[in-house]
């Protein structure tokens, strides 16, 4: 049986995925810089000589951005469980997704802008979740890791009604929220090791 080959894309298609990444790194840019509110998508389209059009082409609102650069986070995620070895066990699986998450928000998405995001996400004018779902990537794999170490016996069976997703979640928004009202005044990488290996306690 012949494979078919994957189509490449056009010249059109490269052209328009190069102007999302534009859109997408000046949108990030500016609101690292100033203010999300007081950002437009007139400053973002002026800054880069397109039309309004041509953003909303790619990107339906503002907050739509934010939500691209989480969908990027998720992403790593799989990366990360990628370079893993087949036997790993589940605690340690569980310590290398923590380790990219601290690691993601302080390194390349960086505190100006998860500052950004949880202002813009306990604002009243926001109009999307971005950091809160289990239709997020993060919450199915913390999901598969907890049923892997129930399996392998590395976990404790939780109590009806506590999720093991939402409980790592709720832990990291917090540790995160924490080192954005400090404006970075700890090591993210360094205190999320320390406390996620305290929180761990509980499961095993």
């Amino acid at each position: 049986m012949a494979i078919k080959k994957s189509k490449e894309p056009t010249k059109r298609e490269l052209n328009a995925l190069e102007t999302k990444r534009k859109i997408f790194n000046k949108s990030i840019e500016l609101f690292r810089k100033y203010d999300f509110d007081t950002v437009t998508i007139g400053d973002i389209t002026g800054e880069l000589n397109l039309s309004k059009g041509t953003f909303y082409v790619h990107f339906p609102s503002k907050e739509s951005i934010l939500i691209e650069q989480f969908r990027q986070i998720d992403e790593h995620y799989l990366d990360v469980l990628k370079e893993l070895p087949e036997d790993v066990s589940a605690i340690d699986t569980l310590f290398a997704l923590m380790d990219a998450m601290c690691e993601y928000c302080e390194d390349v998405v960086g505190l100006a802008l998860m500052q950004v995001v949880y202002a813009n996400q306990v604002s009243p004018r926001k109009t999307s979740t971005i950091l809160i779902g289990e239709n997020r990537m993060i919450y199915r794999l913390l999901e598969d890791v907890y049923q892997k170490g129930l399996a392998s016996g590395e976990f404790r069976t939780l109590p009806e009604g506590f999720s093991f997703s939402d409980i790592i979640m709720r832990f990291a928004r917090a540790l995160i929220y924490d080192w954005c009202m400090t404006d970075g005044g700890f090591d993210l990488i360094q205190e999320g090791k320390e406390h996620f290996h305290l929180l761990l306690k509980l499961f095993v």
